[in-house]
């Protein structure tokens, strides 16, 4: 996501206040253009600037035309504001957290540490899917209540991240902690979602009447199929879906004798 701020300094030449507004249109390339303030008044020989904040989730250059009006002349006025939004860059020092053996009911926290290589700050929001609304059962529960019958949520949330929201600086790193409460039995892992499927090149460019190949890889952790899709964001143009399929397969063991 860009987000950027420029000011435009604008000075009367002429011999009569004037009034100049901002002029809203829709953008060629996408996002957005914010404007403050909307208007000004400007005295003979004097000037004032506009602080324009342009924001688009699409990454890429873009060339933009602004336009202003001037009141009392009705004349506008046009300048050209391009750019490139640059795409944010968050590292794990980690692809797999692993707890181990957990107990029902005991917390087991782990750390987690991530690292900024984008030249703007990162907001980040952590979420862990799947996972439940609702408090989970801890042992302290159950001693609180020794004599009463306790059972898990339906829908726990085992997992507690903090801090969950924050903003990474450039060149900086931040750590959570994750802390799981177990309140189902069973095994699993939890891995980043995109260590799943590899896609090589990530980005490129398609000339005319021409074709691009793509290199899928998939590493699979347990065995059975798996199901999933890739967006390919093509720039001024509608995204792409394409699905993907996969089946993992497991060991085969076999003993001789059979029968002992």
């Amino acid at each position: 996501m860009g987000d950027n701020v420029k000011e435009i300094f604008i000075t009367n030449v002429g011999d009569i206040p004037g009034y100049i507004h901002f002029r809203e249109q829709r953008l060629v390339f996408g996002g957005q253009i914010c404007c403050c303030p909307d208007y000004i008044e400007l005295t003979p020989g004097s000037y004032q600037a506009f602080s324009l904040q342009y924001r688009s989730p699409c990454v890429g250059e873009f060339t933009e035309e602004i336009r202003f009006h001037i009141v009392e002349s009705e004349e506008t006025l046009k300048f050209i504001l391009s750019g490139r939004v640059r795409s944010v860059s968050l590292e794990f020092c980690s692809p797999l957290i692993d707890f181990g053996n957990v107990s029902f009911g005991f917390p087991v926290s782990r750390t987690l540490e991530f690292h900024s290589n984008s030249p703007d700050p990162v907001s980040f929001l952590i979420r862990v899917d799947g996972d439940g609304r609702e408090s989970p059962l801890t042992y302290e529960d159950y001693l609180s209540a020794p004599y009463q019958e306790m059972s898990a949520p339906p829908c726990p949330r085992e997992f507690l991240v903090e801090p969950e929201r924050g903003v990474v600086q450039p060149g900086c790193s931040a750590r959570i902690k994750i802390t799981l409460t177990c309140n189902r039995l069973r095994m699993g892992h939890i891995e980043k979602k995109n260590n799943l499927w590899t896609v090589s090149p990530e980005r490129g460019i398609v000339s005319p009447n021409s074709s691009l190949d793509l290199t899928l890889s998939v590493n699979l952790m347990n065995a059975g199929p798996v199901t999933s899709a890739i967006h390919i964001h093509v720039k001024h143009s509608e995204k792409l879906k394409v699905k993907l399929m996969a089946s993992g397969i497991g060991y085969s063991i076999r003993t001789e004798p059979s029968i002992i």
